[in-house]
């Protein structure tokens, strides 16, 4: 019966879904998700990645890594004065990719997980630049051909959640495939003053150019695609490209 009220272009919707999502979760176990106390909406009106996380996971950890990780802890653990970090328990139903991963150095903290890396469903949320956009593959992972054969940063073996070996989700598309494998994305920017979504063709690098790595003067959002998708050549198929 509200849903005029989350629809209306002049309506309050957007502050009433994190109304919704603060109550679901429950105020008291938003506090606790956090690392640290921190204001959902940041400074100038910006998205926490608590925030984000509320809305993707439904909890507000503060971290796109998988799992937990105790940091400036000895021997002992926690109690020897390390701190509990928290970050996706467990593969998401929508992806997040951020091109903060780019700008950080190897191992950090902003390296995104396979959790959010690896989503239920072939849609991202990319966080590029100040804004958020939409990164989705029309169909399901089955009907995708990966032109990768990269795991984002992990070694072959490394153990997943619950201390099983690492492997890719059941309706995870194969990452085999040769100089011909390629796919669609869908890309949809409600800042980049058009309607319609843009239609990117990744294609497999040649060895060569695979071997090479990815230069810093690429678009933020190739930029962003390449954390996914490490061995892609990007076809922006004659469309202009959003900076």
């Amino acid at each position: 019966a509200c849903i005029g009220q989350y629809m209306r272009s002049d309506g309050p919707g957007v502050i009433l879904l994190l109304y919704s999502c603060l109550l679901t979760r429950g105020l008291a176990m938003v506090q606790r998700d956090a690392d640290f106390p921190t204001p959902l909406v940041g400074t100038n009106g910006y998205c926490s990645q608590e925030l984000v996380n509320l809305l993707l996971i439904g909890r507000a950890h503060s971290n796109v890594f998988d799992g937990e990780r105790v940091v400036g802890a000895d021997d002992e653990g926690v109690a020897g004065g390390g701190v509990r970090l928290r970050g996706i328990p467990r593969p998401a139903l929508v992806g997040f990719l951020t091109l903060f991963e780019r700008q950080g150095e190897p191992g950090s903290l902003l390296v995104v997980g396979r959790h959010f890396k690896r989503p239920l469903a072939p849609v991202f949320v990319v966080q590029s630049e100040s804004h958020y956009t939409c990164l989705w593959a029309e169909g399901s992972w089955a009907d995708l051909s990966v032109p990768s054969t990269a795991h984002e940063g992990e070694e072959e073996g490394e153990e997943g959640e619950g201390g099983a070996p690492g492997r890719d989700q059941p309706n995870e598309p194969s990452m085999e495939g040769g100089p011909d494998c390629a796919f669609e994305l869908m890309y949809y920017d409600q800042m980049a003053e058009r309607d319609t979504a843009v239609k990117f063709t990744l294609r497999r690098r040649s060895a060569a150019a695979a071997s090479q790595l990815p230069s810093t003067s690429l678009p933020p959002l190739e930029n962003v695609i390449l954390t996914r998708w490490p061995d892609a050549d990007i076809d922006w198929n004659g469309e202009e490209v959003i900076l």
